[in-house]
């Protein structure tokens, strides 16, 4: 590969990286947030959140999300917070691999994507949006460059950087 290609790639995985950070400290943010109502009646909750934005309680959406909340017990609020913490966790191990170019971080990254598309599908397909369509789109780009980086890197590189060696 040449040394174009090469500062291509590491432009790009780090930039998927830090794109991966940002989603990891995202979840984090929400699993932190989750822990301050495991004593909370989610329930009232929701309620107060539904007042603060107009919705009426008695929506057919609005009932399904308190009748949602009304069965996450402080267990469940444990639950989907370590459920976020371990996503936190398994977003910064692959922003760090694809940082440093490591081969199996780029595996990471076509995996999880790729496993994550046929919801987007389905998601597009039963209730489309402008929104979902964009998040599909990028992520099927961002599998696409990690399948193109690691289709077009020299076979006989197993699990080092990109970058050229210097000489001795």
């Amino acid at each position: 590969m040449n040394g174009k290609n090469t500062n291509l790639h590491r432009k790009g995985l780090r930039t998927v990286a830090l794109f991966e950070l940002a989603k990891g400290s995202l979840v984090l943010f929400v699993g932190l947030g989750l822990l301050d109502f495991v004593h909370e009646n989610l329930q009232k909750v929701g309620m107060k959140i539904l007042n603060q934005l107009g919705i009426n309680p008695h929506d057919e959406y609005a009932r399904f999300f308190l009748q949602i909340l009304k069965g996450i017990n402080e267990r469940g609020v444990l639950f989907f917070s370590l459920m976020a913490f371990l996503y936190t966790a398994i977003r910064f191990v692959e922003a760090y691999g694809l940082w440093r170019q490591k081969e199996w971080a780029q595996w990471l990254g076509i995996l999880s994507g790729g496993m994550y598309l046929p919801f987007e599908f389905y998601e597009l397909a039963t209730a489309y949006s402008g929104i979902k369509l964009l998040i599909t789109i990028f992520n099927i780009l961002v599998v696409l460059y990690l399948i193109y980086v690691r289709v077009s890197a020299p076979k006989d590189q197993s699990d080092r950087s990109s970058l050229p060696q210097s000489p001795q």
